[in-house]
């Protein structure tokens, strides 16, 4: 889920720990530059995804709210590599 505004990601926290269940946000980001060749190598491999497109980007940049610090968000620079960032969530995740 994308969980564009602050109240979404409020309400799956709160029906999380009502059911008794650890809930994490994980926020993916990158510099605009490569969110915009990914968007356009996406396109290229005919993989276009009906909401990932360029000409949507600014729109969903700006009606995404900003993000409340605390320790159910994880956040995670998906410019970096894959390893580096799978390694980064589990230490996050994992106990010890």
């Amino acid at each position: 889920a994308a969980f564009t505004k602050a109240a979404e990601r409020q309400a799956f926290l709160d029906l999380a720990e009502r059911q008794g269940k650890p809930a994490r946000l994980l926020h993916l980001h990158c510099d605009p530059a490569t969110t915009l060749a990914r968007l356009d190598r996406r396109l290229a491999n005919g993989r276009d995804a009906s909401d990932g497109r360029r000409e949507l980007l600014s729109a969903q940049a700006a009606a995404f709210e900003p993000l409340r610090p605390g320790p159910q968000l994880i956040e995670i620079d998906s410019s970096a590599a894959v390893d580096y960032n799978v390694q980064q969530l589990l230490c996050r995740l994992l106990p010890g």
